[in-house]
């Protein structure tokens, strides 16, 4: 009977563990280490560029750019980043917590900071 109520626990363990990892709609599991690096918003072309860029050490920068043909005003701010589960907080000049996830194609959605995916350029 002991040996019973240890293999039900046991399987129990187990079974929470399992179902308790948390992941998107597409069943795509959100880690760290998959933002770890530049991801440029998908719309940017030669007159509107914007990336985010996430270090190691949860900081990082946001670069936008636009150019109208006669002047280019580009702009660089520090961020500091975390994650808990599939959520991300950015500290850009402010507090933004944002949903994130990852698609089949690998593309990033930051439902909160843009209506366009970000591709990974490394």
């Amino acid at each position: 009977m002991k040996s019973l109520i240890k293999l039900s626990l046991i399987t129990l363990f187990f079974a929470a563990t399992f179902f308790s990892c948390s992941s998107n709609d597409d069943g795509t599991m959100n880690t760290t280490h998959e933002l770890v690096g530049t991801w440029e918003r998908a719309d940017s072309n030669a007159n509107f560029e914007y990336k985010l860029i996430f270090d190691t050490n949860h900081s990082g920068l946001r670069i936008s750019s636009e150019n109208n043909g006669t002047t280019v005003i580009s702009n660089a701010t520090d961020l500091e980043w975390s994650t808990i589960d599939n959520e991300l907080t950015l500290f850009i000049n402010e507090e933004i917590i944002t949903d994130y996830y990852f698609d089949s194609e690998g593309r990033l959605y930051l439902n909160s900071v843009s209506d366009f995916p970000f591709i990974k350029l490394d």
